[in-house]
């Protein structure tokens, strides 16, 4: 199967979050990396290793299958394998960057693994601490990454923004899934936890 992104060549990982609550909004701005407690965003588990349901859609194309991850202080280790079984590629996601090796034929574009890394470096960079802020801003490799929290504190959306443009957006989903768009590149990730383990 042929996969064909066009070319990218701006990184981008910035991110707005702002949310309304009945009370006064509160804005905290946390430093990166984040300190203890902090948790992958999308990823509300204790478990280090954990399971997503996975599926990427651009244009007419798309691929599923399971990404796996686990995680280690800052650092998320992981493998995409589609829905034949084929490992599709790896990656390592620290300090707010991402290396993406070992990709099948048909992904190992540059292009492709450039745009793979700044998703999945948005991805699994979002961490917080819940610190009763309805808003949290961080600037990460030059890049802005807000989070919105509804008035009991839960997290439900992120945005990020590249030289003040909306780059991509994180959004959690009521079924505990989340969708990822990269609003440059118009690509789609969506993952939804399947399997647990300590």
């Amino acid at each position: 199967m042929s996969i064909k992104i066009y070319p990218t060549i701006y990184f981008a990982l910035i991110s707005l979050l702002i949310t309304h609550s009945s009370c006064a909004k509160k804005i905290v701005q946390q430093a990166f990396p984040s300190e203890k407690n902090a948790k992958i965003a999308v990823v509300p588990s204790t478990s280090s290793s954990i399971s997503l349901r996975t599926l990427i859609s651009f244009k007419n194309t798309e691929v599923s299958g399971i990404t796996i991850i686990k995680q280690s202080n800052d650092t998320t280790t992981g493998v995409f394998i589609n829905e034949f079984g084929l490992k599709g590629f790896e990656f390592i996601v620290s300090n707010g960057a991402c290396k993406i090796s070992h990709l099948i034929k048909q992904l190992d574009k540059w292009y492709i693994k450039e745009t793979l890394a700044n998703d999945f470096a948005f991805i699994f960079t979002c961490t917080y601490n819940p610190n009763n802020a309805t808003t949290i801003q961080k600037t990460i490799n030059k890049q802005q990454y807000n989070y919105y929290l509804n008035p009991n504190f839960v997290l439900f959306k992120m945005e990020r923004f590249t030289n003040n443009k909306l780059s991509g957006q994180i959004e959690l989903q009521n079924d505990s899934s989340f969708v990822i768009t990269n609003t440059k590149k118009n690509i789609h990730y969506k993952m939804s936890i399947i399997d647990n383990q300590n």
